[in-house]
């Protein structure tokens, strides 16, 4: 019995810390370590699952309605994974988003099939008092706590990492007076969690309600938890929350449970919230107003606090969407049966990626998401990845509606809704680690409900074969631990190491980063690592810290060699990652600046086209090869021949990255430069009277380059 209480303490852990979980010494705050706990916690369920099969003889593992789906689902992401363009990637997943990699996916099932085969709802008495949704809208509570003063200027998280109360601890990319994050770390993600926690609050208002029980707890709940949608400025999430209600309704009223003090009640939850805070869709708010009596500072600093600038120069995030969604169809078609591979959008969308991209607000942008998770399953699993993917969320959908026609169970219909919000917040979005708890383990809990009880487990005293194979368990949660901490810790360096190399300490930077490869092998840190020792053999060179020649040429060669090979090494490991491409000739032409040769820069040249090669409508390839080419022209191998043919290939790259991008600002500054060096000084003056026309009629740059014609 023992086993199975901790089991289930396992997941009651799961909900409630999960969301909660992050920290500010790791690359990122909050989804890597989300992840992590969720691997340590599946990690735990197949340990005591393990040492149960083997304290009773018996092989516990419970057949459901979904395995039909799961099998071919999971096949796919197999396959799917061996046929990978980066297979590292696709097992683990992106490094920064770590949520969906095939070992994520391991871990969502093994936490499924833990709870169906493991727990007992009547048995554990969890049924009765509902303590795991009770827990997991605790958590939401405290998630919505903790954001709330964030939105009034006086952010929790902030107060935690800096012991300051205040939003300052926080970049530009994020602002929690505008749109909260709370814990979740970004504002659709909290928006989709608190959607699902809405109607487990919903399922236990209306059934308090309808009992005219103690309610008000939970509609005080409810309060806060529409109140946290808000001010998430998520249009997602409060879309989901307005088809879940209208899903709620019908129901009730098909079965006739729905009266007028109960809509009344409901309304007031939906209407006194927007009235005040608004909805942060501006078709929507020019009809609302606030009450005249309500004149409170508060309202007023909430007002001009959630109030989004409009700047438009920030292109709408929905058409950035479209744009991204056609190339996630486009490389869908390119890689039709089992995609690019399991979480290689990142990489894989260059391949594909529209050149209207570069007119948008966030060209420059990494999109290792497709931000819808359907096109997201296309581009990455082909379409049999997306169709098996569909067929799991369809028989899930089957069994409900065949069980509320033999059962008419309230709570899973509510959870169901719960769940039905997933599917739309995932429409315009992508998958999070917290979410996906909910996705796999909301029909968990619906199948535990129907299938029947299982029958009494009785334990009897263990022989000393059974004590001895309980030591598997044993090994596989220590090894298994150590791993997930090696990784934790690996990380934290890694994180280090690339804070120093932003301040360039580069030494400090290279030493955390040896660190980190030492605890991991990740080619993540490889890359950082060669650009870090590139940097810090130009840094060093520049700063004279040696005037012995002949041993700086030496330590300049060691650090060439050692950064070739770190950057060859992350090639290797995805050689269709064009971010490793580009940093690789970055590297190499550090050295070529540092040592002028012939055969550096000319591999350096090669390593930008196979990156151009990977992505051709990125401008900004275009745009460092020129300067490659302007910096070799300007180089002491290159004046004595008295050539401007470097000068010309410049030009020719400078032509092509306008052609892709024709507001790119900086690639227009270096043709007018281009052109005077040329001796073309009408046409480059042309260009900074254009630049200046249509940019900015005070750049000094570009006046100080036309008073120098």
């Amino acid at each position: 019995m023992i086993l199975d209480k901790l089991i289930a303490l396992c997941y009651f852990l799961l909900f409630f810390l999960t969301p909660l979980l992050m920290y500010s010494k790791t690359s990122e705050l909050f989804e890597f370590n989300k992840m992590l706990f969720i691997y340590w916690i599946a990690l735990a369920v197949a340990s005591l699952w393990i040492a149960k099969m083997i304290s009773l003889k018996k092989l516990f593992f419970r057949r459901t309605p979904l395995d039909i789906v799961i099998i071919p689902f999971f096949l796919s992401l197999v396959i799917s994974t061996i046929l990978s363009i980066d297979r590292h990637t696709s097992f683990f997943g992106y490094y920064g988003r770590f949520n969906g990699g095939l070992l994520s996916t391991v871990a969502y099932l093994v936490l499924y099939y833990g709870f169906v085969s493991n727990i007992d709802l009547d048995r554990l008495n969890l049924l009765t008092n509902n303590l795991l949704l009770k827990i997991s809208l605790i958590a939401s509570l405290i998630v919505i706590l903790w954001g709330l003063p964030g939105h009034f200027g006086y952010d929790m998280s902030c107060f935690v990492f800096t012991g300051e109360l205040s939003n300052n601890c926080w970049t530009s990319q994020f602002r929690p007076h505008e749109r909260m994050f709370s814990t979740l770390g970004q504002p659709n993600w909290l928006g989709a969690y608190l959607a699902i926690n809405f109607f487990i609050g919903l399922y236990f208002f209306i059934q308090k309600f309808l009992k005219k029980q103690n309610w008000l707890w939970f509609y005080i709940y409810l309060l806060l938890n529409f109140v946290g949608i808000l001010f998430t400025r998520s249009r997602s999430a409060l879309m989901a929350l307005i088809v879940g209600i209208v899903l709620c309704f019908m129901y009730l009223s098909l079965k006739k449970q729905v009266n007028k003090k109960l809509i009344l009640t409901t309304l007031i939850l939906f209407i006194l919230p927007i009235i005040l805070f608004k909805t942060g869709i501006s078709q929507v708010d020019k009809y609302l107003s606030l009450p005249r009596q309500v004149t409170s500072s508060v309202l007023k600093s909430t007002s001009s606090q959630t109030a989004i600038p409009n700047d438009s120069s920030v292109t709408e995030s929905f058409d950035i969407r479209k744009i991204v969604w056609y190339g996630a169809i486009q490389l869908g078609f390119k890689y039709p049966l089992f995609g690019s591979g399991v979480e290689t959008f990142a990489y894989a969308y260059n391949f594909v990626r529209p050149a209207a991209h570069n007119l948008t607000s966030e060209w420059d942008f990494i999109y290792n998401k497709a931000h819808n998770e359907y096109l997201n399953f296309l581009a990455t699993t082909g379409f049999i990845g997306l169709i098996s993917y569909l067929l799991l969320i369809i028989g899930y959908l089957f069994f409900v509606f065949r069980a509320i026609k033999k059962q008419q169970n309230l709570l899973i219909i509510f959870l169901t809704i719960g769940w039905i919000t997933i599917l739309i917040t995932n429409f315009f979005g992508f998958s999070t680690t917290t979410v996906n708890i909910y996705f796999y383990l909301i029909p968990a809990v619906a199948f535990v409900i129907t299938l029947d009880s299982q029958k009494e487990i009785i334990y009897k005293t263990l022989s000393s074969i059974q004590k001895t194979f309980l030591i598997v368990p044993v090994i596989i949660f220590i090894l298994g631990t150590t791993y997930i901490v090696n990784y934790f810790l690996a990380d934290i360096s890694y994180a280090e190491g690339d804070n120093y190399f932003k301040i360039q300490q580069y030494s400090a930077a290279e030493s955390k980063l040896d660190q980190a490869l030492s605890m991991r092998s990740e080619p993540v840190y490889m890359d950082k690592l060669s650009s870090t020792i590139a940097n810090k053999s130009l840094f060093d060179l520049s700063s004279g810290q040696t005037n012995d020649k002949k041993a700086l040429q030496g330590q300049i060669n060691n650090n060439y060699k050692k950064a070739v090979m770190f950057s060859q090494q992350a090639i290797n490991s995805s050689s269709r990652n064009v971010y490793y491409w580009r940093t690789f000739s970055k590297v190499l032409f550090i050295f070529y600046q540092i040592s002028p040769q012939v055969q550096i820069y000319d591999q350096a040249i090669k390593t930008l086209d196979t990156a151009i090669n990977l992505a051709p409508t990125d401008a900004k390839l275009f745009y460092t090869k020129a300067l490659f080419y302007m910096s070799s022209e300007d180089s002491d191998l290159n004046k004595v021949k008295n050539s401007n043919d470097n000068y010309e290939k410049a030009l020719i790259n400078i032509e092509k990255a306008i052609e892709l991008k024709k507001d790119y600002r900086d690639v227009y500054l270096l043709k007018g430069t281009t052109l005077n060096r040329l001796g073309r000084k009408s046409e480059a003056k042309v260009v900074f009277q254009w630049m200046l026309e249509q940019f900015n009629p005070k750049d000094e740059e570009v006046l100080h380059e036309l008073q120098s014609l």
